[in-house]
């Protein structure tokens, strides 16, 4: 496979019922777009992880949840992380990308970061592109599709990407995510209803999920995950 060509859905394709609590078939998406945040239909593309030498940009900016870094590829954000204002990014973004070269440059972010720190419907529109394996790429599929509120299980995740054995892989994949937040990875959490690892910490993991209506300030849920 070409590394600038995009994978797409295969048959696994599932999107979350969250009103129902269940999940539903859909289409594959023949045009690679998938719902980001469940509110707007944004343009993400899933490439093939592959070789790229080229210059890519990043800025530093504040998020209700902490300090992140923002990668953009072009006019799309390939990379978002945490960070506080003492580490420095260039390490896990070249871990993203690693054949890429990272320099800062706050006004090539400009305007996705201002998508990024406004509402919901404004983060809803920000372009994505990422780059992995194919099924690294049906993960972060699948991730899209948990609407803000609900959550999933590991354990389900795996079983929706036809690997129901893997639980283990999907979550490798899960922390390899290289755009929180938008692929919303946060959503995911353990079967015994504990919330289960972050990368970027759990108390930002418990923030998001609070902030969307998911779990209460003192940790409690209103149902089950993945039920």
């Amino acid at each position: 496979m070409n590394a600038n060509q995009e994978i797409r859905s295969g048959s696994t394709g599932v999107r979350v019922d969250c009103s129902r609590s269940a999940f539903t078939k859909r289409e594959p998406a023949g045009s690679g777009m998938v719902p980001i945040d469940g509110y707007t239909r944004s343009p993400v593309r899933f490439l093939e992880k592959g070789p790229e030498a080229q210059a890519l940009h990043f800025c530093r900016f504040d998020l209700p949840w902490g300090g992140a870094v923002a990668g953009v590829s072009g006019e799309q954000l390939c990379a978002l992380i945490f960070v506080d204002a003492m580490t420095d990014p260039v390490p896990e973004l070249a871990r993203i990308r690693p054949n890429a070269v990272w320099r800062e440059d706050p006004a090539a972010c400009h305007s996705l970061v201002g998508m990024l720190q406004g509402g919901v419907a404004d983060r809803g529109r920000v372009p994505v592109e990422v780059r992995g394996t194919p099924f690294q790429c049906d993960v972060w599929r699948a991730l899209c599709d948990i609407p803000p509120g609900c959550m999933m299980t590991y354990g389900d995740l795996a079983g929706i990407v036809g690997r129901p054995h893997a639980a283990r892989a999907t979550g490798a994949a899960i922390g390899a995510n290289p755009v929180s937040l938008l692929i919303p990875c946060h959503r995911v959490v353990r079967a015994d209803g504990a919330l289960g690892g972050y990368r970027w910490g759990v108390g930002i993991k418990r923030a998001i999920l609070v902030a969307e209506g998911a779990v209460h300030a003192d940790g409690r849920y209103d149902c089950q995950p993945g039920i």
